[in-house]
């Protein structure tokens, strides 16, 4: 359990949005309409969004970041981890390969990774307190401004303010075992093996035409340019290679 100061993001409200400056006449202003307003209302929204349900310090607080003020340690939670090899011994393989025949085996790895983490509820809100924040896009990028149509623009966004009530909440930390997560790598492994569905009538015809020394003429003769290009560019490596050596 732990308390967490969170900002309402419901209660987000504009404080100081500036003027609206005429382009190239930065000196003439005028009041925002409200479609302006809108607009940089949700772009301060979108903003702290992103951050709403992110923990961060006292001064990231300042940027909508909620802040856990009192804390229990949280062990990180273990990984679950499945791996293992499953081969099939080949009777006189070394025999049978050395003449000619293509030996098949199905050799297979087993790895599954299960990898937890902790879940958390927010109850009990209390002590509502309103802040002026300012959005983080708008904090590192102090002098940008908003191009509203041809004629007029925002003021820098670095001077933009918002406001935003905090509330504190107990907040409690629970595993997916607390929540009845009974599953397992192994477990895992039985539903993969059951999906697995393996094509014994193509394996064996590919086997007996691999045994039967059977070439795709027709994908050989495609793949023949690549080859002799490749050959070829080797060869000039090996000849550029003696020259330079020639040369020093």
């Amino acid at each position: 359990m732990r308390f967490v100061e969170k900002f309402d993001l419901p209660t987000l409200a504009i404080y100081n949005t500036g003027v609206a400056h005429k382009r190239g006449e930065v000196w003439n202003t005028r009041a925002l309409t409200p479609r302006e307003n809108q607009i940089l209302f949700e772009m301060a929204r979108a903003d702290f969004a992103l951050v709403n349900d992110v923990a961060g310090n006292r001064d990231q607080q300042g940027m909508g970041y909620k802040f856990v003020s009192v804390t229990e340690p949280t062990p990180p939670l273990k990984d679950e981890v499945l791996f293992e090899k499953q081969r099939v011994v080949n009777a006189g393989y070394r025999k049978r390969s050395s003449s000619g025949e293509i030996v098949m085996a199905p050799y297979r790895v087993d790895n599954i990774t299960c990898r937890y983490a902790y879940g958390s509820e927010l109850v009990n809100p209390r002590n509502g307190v309103k802040h002026t924040l300012q959005p983080r896009s708008f904090r590192n990028d102090p002098w940008k401004v908003v191009n509203f149509d041809d004629t007029w623009q925002s003021s820098n966004l670095g001077a933009m303010t918002f406001t935003m009530t905090a509330r504190t909440y107990t907040e409690y930390i629970y595993t997916p075992f607390d929540l009845g997560w009974d599953l397992h790598p192994k477990q895992f492994r039985d539903v993969f093996n059951g999906l697995r569905t393996i094509d014994h009538t193509l394996v064996t015809s590919a086997l007996a035409g691999a045994n039967e020394g059977k070439i795709d003429i027709l994908t050989t003769l495609a793949e023949m340019p690549e080859t002799i290009s490749s050959v070829i560019s080797g060869l000039r490596l090996v000849a550029k290679l003696s020259k330079d050596a020639s040369l020093s």
